[in-house]
């Protein structure tokens, strides 16, 4: 056993499985810890996610056609969608001149486009469904531009 004065002090799970199974036939772990100063913080078997939001989580999820709703419904008393509608106008304008040609660049140019007719539509939701897609870049210019009802929105589909 280590020494209880290092910080590896404690034991991890194959140390404690080997002690338990040396305890004599019938003898229980309960005796054992009794005696011994154990803290098992967290045990985990399997996958183990903490999540707030989340359409699919874990190894080979999949979620179609996810929704921003509970996000918008949240979001909704700080965003005026005419207002959204024109300051993402002037996103798209300033965003052409900071793109690289890039693909990644021209997919969130027509990211924000697409949330800028949603919010000429009305439609909250689909709105932060595109802009968290447009991502950090366009979140950048909008910084830099000044719209600040473009920077909330984006915050909020963001983080999701």
């Amino acid at each position: 056993m280590r020494d209880r004065q290092t910080p590896q002090s404690a034991l991890d799970a194959r140390e404690l499985s080997k002690l338990i199974g040396e305890l004599p036939l019938g003898a229980g772990g309960i005796s054992l810890l009794k005696h011994q100063d154990f803290k098992i913080e967290e045990v985990v078997m399997g996958d183990h996610y903490e999540v707030g939001q989340a359409g699919s989580v874990g190894p080979r999820s999949v979620a179609v056609g996810q929704n921003f709703t509970q996000v918008w419904h949240k979001t909704s008393a700080d965003v005026d969608l005419r207002e959204l509608a024109a300051e993402l106008s002037r996103l798209r304008e300033a965003a052409r001149g900071f793109t690289t040609g890039s693909p990644e660049d021209e997919l969130a140019l027509a990211e924000i486009a697409t949330a800028e007719n949603a919010a000429k539509a009305d439609d909250g939701a689909k709105v932060l469904r595109h802009l968290a897609r447009a991502g950090e870049w366009a979140l950048a210019i909008a910084k830099t531009i000044g719209v600040p009802v473009a920077v909330r929105a984006l915050e909020a589909a963001i983080a999701g």
